[in-house]
């Protein structure tokens, strides 16, 4: 009997300390029980509410269901979670309201059913709610009138958030887009392992920022955007990898313009380069050859002269037959007929064979499948940066042999130039060699191509062009 007592002591104690509402009902619905909690809760006395029946809480908009509620509860009783509602305070019934999540219980003493419930005020939880959702409300307002895309993936690459300018760029709905995998939906095949490998990087490597990445997004007409992005690593409390946060900007018209404008300055270069070959081969070129010609006439009047002058004479003829060949090299240089007349090969094959003749080193060119039906926008562009190469290679690499060759594929021309000179630091290149390199980037750029420098410094230079078709 001791031990029922303590007990008891204890269970009351429990019910009144709760820090949550505790209310008991009865099978009519009327109020048994409540602890100091449930009656500070709903403003009444334990006096003003024992007694009464329980629609007394109750919001005028569940009143009419709670009676049904009540006797399918103990018609059936169980313990169940009954999730949020609305309440009245006592103290305003007709208006103060407040919202409680309530669970219920039951129990059977001396065959009298009585359902517990357990109440708790989430008008502060409400609240906090309210103001997080206005918060991100607004925060997606501002990702909406962004001139930038906003996107936002999990650690397994799918989407989880992406702003309107986003959307608009990609052509999809955020529906249609949010849950699925950025790298298989919306990347060109030629670009999802790059763009993953940088994925991975942020992810495993705990790279805080990867800035000005650029790559193609497939559309969903299947057309391509080129955007540039800013990628951020979002962790949680614990430095774990929670999200990825890109924001990008779509630059595919301004490398169209810039495209085109390299190309305008090219062909520009390239028209200027015809005109003075031309003018030196007609104009130049031919005052020495009638200097040549003249100096040959006089030969025959000039056999009484001194010996010193006649020195003089020969050396003159020396110095006008070389400069009409230097004019002519230099013209060839310029725009060689061979390439405007037979084609690239055919151009690359001289331009190997006038190093070799002129520098004393070994220049080997081999062509393999070039049946390729070439513009002359890439033919003259691969052979400025094949001309380019090479000069790099005898100027500063000092190489004593170069291969060159020139590969045709389905889709591709790709170009390689190799040589056995001293080779450089790419990060610490020479200011002649990084101008050259410079010069080689801007045409493989107008061309929509590639490039890879392969180069050590004492080992020697590998450079792969390759150009699309």
């Amino acid at each position: 009997m001791e031990k029922f007592s303590s007990h008891k002591k204890l269970l009351n104690a429990l019910f009144q300390s709760a820090s949550e509402g505790i209310i008991v009902v009865d099978e009519w619905g009327d109020i048994v029980m409540a602890n100091p909690t449930c009656l500070q809760m709903f403003g009444y006395t334990d006096t003003e509410l024992i007694g009464k029946p329980l629609e007394i809480l109750i919001s005028a908009e569940l009143k009419h269901v709670h009676s049904r509620h009540r006797t399918g509860f103990f018609k059936e009783p169980k313990n169940r979670p009954m999730g949020e509602g609305r309440m009245l305070h006592g103290e305003s019934a007709a208006g103060n309201i407040f919202p409680v999540e309530v669970s219920l219980s039951h129990m059977e003493v001396e065959g009298e059913k009585f359902a517990i419930g357990f109440v708790v005020d989430i008008s502060e939880r409400k609240k906090s709610e309210l103001a997080l959702q206005q918060e991100k409300a607004v925060a997606q307002r501002y990702l909406d009138v962004a001139a930038s895309i906003f996107l936002v993936l999990d650690t397994a690459g799918k989407v989880v958030q992406i702003n309107r300018k986003g959307t608009q760029i990609m052509g999809y709905s955020e529906g249609e887009m949010r849950g699925k995998e950025w790298f298989e939906h919306f990347l060109p095949d030629t670009e999802k392992e790059r763009v993953r490998e940088v994925f991975n990087k942020l992810i495993h490597e705990n790279l805080m920022v990867v800035e000005n990445f650029v790559n193609p997004v497939l559309t969903r007409d299947r057309g391509e955007r080129l955007i540039e992005w800013q990628n951020a690593l979002i962790q949680d409390e614990q430095g774990r990898a929670v999200t990825i946060l890109s924001s990008g900007v779509d630059i595919t018209e301004k490398r169209k313009a810039e495209k085109d404008l390299m190309q305008a300055l090219i062909e520009g270069q390239e028209v200027e380069r015809e005109r003075i070959a031309k003018e030196l081969h007609d104009g130049l070129g031919q005052s020495l050859t009638a200097m040549r010609l003249n100096l040959n006439a006089l030969d025959i009047h000039c056999t009484e002269v001194g010996p010193d002058a006649r020195a003089l004479f020969e050396q003159l003829k020396i110095l006008v037959y070389n400069t009409t060949q230097d004019v002519k090299s230099i013209a060839k240089n310029l725009m060689p007929g061979v390439l405007r007349n037979s084609g690239l090969v055919e151009g690359l094959t001289y331009l190997c064979n006038s190093l070799s003749d002129l520098n004393a080193v070994k220049v080997y060119f081999q062509a393999y499948q070039m049946d390729k039906k070439l513009d002359s926008t890439q033919s003259i562009g691969l052979y400025r940066i094949a001309q380019e190469l090479l000069n790099n290679a005898l100027k500063h690499g000092k190489a004593s042999e170069i291969n060159v060759q020139l590969i045709g594929h389905q889709n591709s021309i790709v170009l390689m130039v190799e040589d056995n000179g001293v080779g450089f630091e790419k990060n610490t290149s020479s200011k002649g060699n990084g101008l050259g390199l410079k010069n080689i980037e801007t045409r493989v750029n107008a061309l929509n191509g590639c490039s890879l420098i392969d180069t050590h410094a004492s080992k020697g230079t590998s450079v792969t062009v390759e150009i699309p078709l």
